[in-house]
């Protein structure tokens, strides 16, 4: 057997590898060092024990095993979109739903977009996607990462580098503001303070 069409290996929502190769689209069954069995992805649901062997780079198949149903590269573009959207939501600081916008206003087959999901869906993935990427915020200052990374770097003023760390965070204008001041009042309310936007 040999397909016409690239076999493209994208993400599941768990994160595992799945195969999408002529309308099919194929999750991992075994493997080996030389070889990965790979089965239809639609096992469980169509009752098709469809499947293909391919070397372990995925770039020659070795063996392959008919499907019980049709192939729906419709369905397979819906998935590579929905993998596509993975990708640009990870560390991604826009709303899920501008992130959607933007990803299908490129897609131009009105079947592919039906195809990828409904908007509540899309929405799910992507915020569990930021979720998950989305670096949880140090609640004490042993936990605070040294050097401090880039996206805290804009507000950073001072850190001393110490193993005793003393980290000024302000914005461009608060130093101004306490220069000119005459008196500076310090409230231990920090616990409270809003998460940085």
């Amino acid at each position: 057997f040999q397909g016409s069409s690239a076999m493209e290996i994208i993400h599941s929502n768990k994160g595992t590898r799945k195969l999408l190769y002529d309308g099919y689209a194929y999750t991992v069954h075994k493997e080996n060092k030389t070889r990965i069995r790979w089965i239809c992805s639609q096992k469980k649901s169509r009752n098709c024990n469809g499947a293909i062997s391919t070397d372990i780079l995925v770039t020659d198949t070795l063996n392959y095993v008919e499907h019980s149903h049709e192939p729906d590269h419709i369905y397979m573009q819906g998935l590579k979109v929905r993998d596509e959207l993975k990708s640009i939501a990870e560390g991604n600081t826009s709303k899920p739903g501008q992130i959607i916008t933007a990803k299908l206003s490129l897609v131009q087959s009105k079947e592919v977009i039906q195809a990828v999901g409904t908007t509540e869906s899309l929405t799910q993935l992507v915020r569990r996607v930021k979720k998950g990427k989305v670096r949880k915020d140090p609640s004490t200052i042993e936990e605070s990462p040294v050097p401090s990374p880039e996206e805290y770097a804009s507000n950073i003023i001072y850190d001393n580098e110490s193993s005793k760390p003393v980290i000024l965070f302000a914005t461009d204008e608060g130093p101004r503001l306490l220069e000119n001041a005459d008196a500076w009042f310090i409230d231990g309310t920090n616990l409270t303070a809003p998460p940085p936007q």
